[in-house]
């Protein structure tokens, strides 16, 4: 097996995962689109918690909230030295909220 009929096959590999990668989104896109406002706003925000004021525009019972995890990445620093080389990435729990009246989304 020649390199070129090696690197036309990995090409290949890479287009189709592209491709259905693609695909899954589109999908996921139109599934989104078909919901009404109220159930688009709970899939992608959480469900509307009722006793939630908005810090933004005060108003009660549109705040939908959820648990997200996210990766948070962090250069170290030893004695007030910055030291490019130590990075570190933690997982942090925290609880996004998003406004539906005026459309602000907020981590707590």
């Amino acid at each position: 097996m020649s390199a070129g009929f090696f690197f036309f096959l990995c090409f290949v590999v890479v287009g189709l995962i592209i491709w259905g990668v693609k695909v899954r989104q589109d999908d996921e896109v139109a599934k989104i689109n078909a919901m009404s406002p109220d159930d688009r706003l709970t899939y992608l925000f959480g469900p509307r918690n009722e006793h939630l004021v908005c810090p933004h525009c005060q108003t009660k019972g549109l705040v939908h909230a959820k648990s997200i995890v996210e990766a948070v990445t962090s250069t170290g620093t030893v004695g007030g030295i910055l030291k490019t080389n130590t990075e570190s990435t933690t997982m942090v729990a925290s609880i996004q909220h998003h406004c539906a009246k005026c459309s602000t989304t907020w981590k707590v």
